[in-house]
């Protein structure tokens, strides 16, 4: 994914199963995280299921990162 500062992306995706069967379930939690690199601890933007991911009625999970998540 790429994106620049002050944009505004959404994207969408379905959780499956390892026999790419749709997992209608909502989990307990899900998250989204931003880093700068994997072995840092502190995260850049991060959505949850609280805050910015929500699911439609076909299962797909959405993610939207607004201008003031990257200024």
């Amino acid at each position: 994914m790429e994106f620049y500062r002050g944009d505004n992306f959404k994207f969408k995706f379905q959780r499956k199963t390892k026999d790419n069967e749709i997992i209608t379930t909502l989990p307990k939690k899900l998250y989204f995280t931003i880093k700068n690199n994997n072995y840092e601890t502190d995260f850049l933007i991060q959505k949850t299921l609280e805050n910015g991911i929500t699911k439609d009625e076909n299962n797909y999970y959405h993610v939207e990162i607004l201008p003031e998540d990257t200024n």
